[in-house]
């Protein structure tokens, strides 16, 4: 398909260190890229022209994503509200978690919104507002695609899940991200733990993995242009050969090759020697391990089926193979919590902090 001549502006409603550092905003950039002009802005970069611009695309992770939304469009004097826009203003949509999570808040402002995944659904909605046609007509073909949600017409959408072909890596390396110079690559998505607070979780829904030999592919592309390889996923260590990847990356390093190696997060009792024994080797001074309530009795209300014998172990873990800083993350103020549960927070705390202390 030769390229189109069609404007597109892909928006990020942050700074532009988070937009570079958003696999997914990027990867989408990528894909635009190929097939129409795109030109990336966020809120410090935010002026482009109105006049030749054919649609603007927002993606939003985070909730308060929307102040950058408006920042954004206002800076470019642009209404917020959809039907205050007419054939004079770009086509406006929006994607991400914010909204799958829910659309609803956002429908006023946004002419179309994609709900589920987007790597694949993109290519059908680019191909479309290439076409060049008017706001109506485009809105009407949009609004036949899985996952699309136009507010004007549409009263259900399904939301679209990909099945997880092509792995999804950093397209572009800089050092004006937030992880400078870094390689992010997607090993899967989503969890199959379903704890009852985690959006992330159910919003993913099945948990799905790349192929091992893309994986391993993904890596050899990314030490090409960086030493910093960082693995993205809810639960990395539910792959099936998770401790195969982390072998190919040791036996990397063992054989002389320097990487600086960063995995998003850890499931408590997922953690072994070799693990930290990679991630130390790795230069990863520190880890991050999510306990996420006060008290057993809230783990399991929560689903987070996590024992205080299992956190210690982790704890031991990390401290006897070399890991010097460890992360708890916790809650407080989950419903039914009891003077009772935040006492037990405080005596975990204490061992933690006691295990930590020992001497290897």
């Amino acid at each position: 398909m030769a390229k189109s001549n069609y404007n597109l502006i892909m928006a990020y409603p942050a700074i532009e260190e988070f937009a570079l550092s958003s696999l997914g905003y990027m990867w989408l950039c990528k894909i635009a890229s190929e097939l129409i002009n795109t030109e990336r802005i966020s809120t410090d970069s935010a002026y482009f022209n109105i006049k030749t611009t054919g649609a603007i695309a927002f993606s939003l992770s985070f909730d308060f994503d929307f102040l950058g939304v408006f920042e954004i469009l206002e800076k470019n004097n642009i209404p917020f509200l959809a039907n205050e826009r007419g054939e004079d203003y770009p086509l406006i949509f929006a994607g991400g978690p914010v909204i799958t999570t829910n659309p609803e808040p956002l429908k006023q402002i946004f002419d179309f919104m994609m709900i589920g995944d987007g790597e694949e659904n993109f290519k059908s909605v680019v191909k479309i507002l290439a076409k060049g046609m008017n706001k109506a007509e485009t809105l009407r073909e949009l609004s036949g695609l899985e996952g699309i949600y136009v507010p004007s017409i549409t009263t259900k959408v399904k939301k679209v899940t990909e099945t997880l072909n092509n792995v999804i890596y950093t397209p572009i390396v800089s050092d004006k991200s937030y992880f400078k110079d870094t390689f992010i690559i997607e090993v899967a998505r989503g969890c199959m733990n379903r704890c009852a607070f985690c959006t992330a979780s159910y919003l993913n829904l099945p948990f799905r993995h790349y192929d091992y030999e893309k994986i391993i592919d993904a890596i050899e592309l990314g030490l090409k242009q960086t030493n910093k390889i960082a693995l993205l996923g809810a639960q990395i260590s539910a792959h099936p050969e998770f401790n195969n990847i982390m072998k190919y990356l040791r036996d990397k390093m063992d054989s002389g090759v320097n990487i600086e190696l960063g995995i998003s997060s850890l499931r408590t009792d997922s953690v072994t020697p070799e693990l930290v024994q990679t991630l130390v080797k790795g230069e990863q001074r520190t880890s991050t391990i999510a306990i996420e309530a006060a008290s057993e009795r809230l783990r399991r209300f929560i689903n987070k089926n996590l024992k205080e014998e299992q956190i210690l172990n982790a704890v031991r873990i990390a401290r006897e193979n070399g890991l010097r800083g460890l992360k708890i993350y916790s809650m407080l103020g989950i419903p039914t919590e009891t003077q009772e549960d935040i006492d037990e927070f405080l005596r975990l705390a204490k061992l933690i902090k006691s295990e930590r202390k020992r001497e290897t």
